[in-house]
């Protein structure tokens, strides 16, 4: 069967729903039915046209494999996912970026969130714990960021610590805590009063 570019199309269903074709510059699958475009097979590969080159393949109870430039770089697993990195130098791989493209950056503006979430015992879905980016000083070339850390405490979101340009800092009720060189129980608390003013300790 040879439909050449145009108008010409391989239709299936009553009305069309699924078409072939090529328009002169694209390949086209057209899916315009209300139900499902299934691809179904025990092994799936998706590959270069000289099929020299592989952009993802899944398998049949097994995993889904994602490749960059022909090299493997996330894969699902039983029991997760995994991140994938060949390099042998001491470059920073595997990496995981979150990139807000904003159009309008602001400070404060959140860059990204990751959600620990589970249930509690009354089986309602909750955010146990989440990390947060913001851009505090958007100003070029004089750019701030900040990591926050919150926690559920007693029920309600509780914002515990915060790491920004001038490095650690643990909000009102929160403290630090020590263990000794046995796990006994007895620990030492680091924790301010309630100061008049800024204080600063330092060490030799």
């Amino acid at each position: 069967i040879h439909l050449p570019d145009g108008s010409n199309t391989f239709n299936l269903g009553d009305s069309a729903d699924l078409r072939l074709y090529h328009d002169g510059n694209n390949s086209v699958i057209d899916d315009t039915g209300t139900g499902e475009l299934r691809l179904q097979s025990d092994a799936l590969r998706l590959s270069s046209p000289s099929s020299s080159e592989t952009y993802m393949t899944a398998t049949q109870n097994g995993g889904v494999d994602l490749y960059y430039d022909n090299v493997k770089k996330f894969s699902t697993q039983s029991d997760g996912i995994q991140l994938h990195s060949t390099a042998t130098d001491s470059s920073a791989n595997p990496i995981i970026e979150f990139y807000r493209d904003s159009s309008s950056p602001a400070d404060a503006d959140y860059l990204g969130q990751l959600k620990f979430k589970g249930d509690n015992d009354a089986g309602a879905s909750k955010n146990f714990v989440k990390i947060s980016a913001k851009s505090a000083d958007v100003s070029a070339d004089e750019e701030d960021g900040v990591l926050e850390v919150t926690v559920m405490n007693n029920g309600t979101q509780d914002n515990v610590l915060r790491i920004n340009e001038n490095g650690l800092y643990l909000n009102a009720g929160h403290y630090i805590t020590l263990e000794g060189t046995t796990g006994n129980g007895n620990e030492v608390f680091l924790m301010p009063g309630d100061p008049s003013g800024d204080r600063t300790i330092t060490f030799p």
